[in-house]
């Protein structure tokens, strides 16, 4: 059947196998390869929509809903909703480690500024404070290298 001779008198003999796309020339034929596609960049519509669906997911999981809850309300499949909060998760920018260091020791350096003055002169209190915080600062300066092999600032 496939063999079939289809065509009238003035139509050139082609099977119904064939398409009339492959007996024609296609001046517009599609290349081979891969073809970008607006749904793959990260800023397109289809993209947004994903990234909103997995803030509001990992929202309402912080809520303690479940995600069979969410699925629902999001009108998505259970599983995808698994996957949403745990690429939500991924997505979480969570400061450094070197960063927050180096933001408790400016916090220390600013304490220890201010007491500085009345330790010179003569505070005892004030005096074991201010060297507490500065012994504090320079063992953790010192287990920082040791532990990386380099200095954090």
């Amino acid at each position: 059947m496939s063999d079939e001779l289809v065509g009238g008198e003035n139509e050139p003999a082609q099977t119904s196998s064939q398409s009339p796309q492959s007996v024609t020339s296609n001046p517009q034929k599609k290349k081979r390869g891969k073809v970008p596609r607006p749904f793959n960049s990260k800023t397109s519509p289809r993209s947004i929509k994903a990234a909103l669906r997995r803030r509001e997911a990992l929202q309402l999981r912080i809520q303690s809903y479940s995600y069979r809850d969410i699925a629902k309300h999001l009108k998505v499949s259970h599983g995808q909703i698994e996957l949403d909060i745990k690429r939500a998760m991924a997505e979480l920018t969570i400061e450094p480690a070197t960063q927050l260091w180096k933001l408790q020791m400016a916090r220390l350096d600013e304490l220890a500024a201010t007491h500085y003055a009345n330790a010179v002169e003569g505070d005892i209190v004030t005096g074991s404070f201010c060297y507490g915080l500065l012994s504090f600062r320079a063992g953790s300066r010192a287990s920082s290298t040791r532990t990386t092999g380099r200095s954090l600032i």
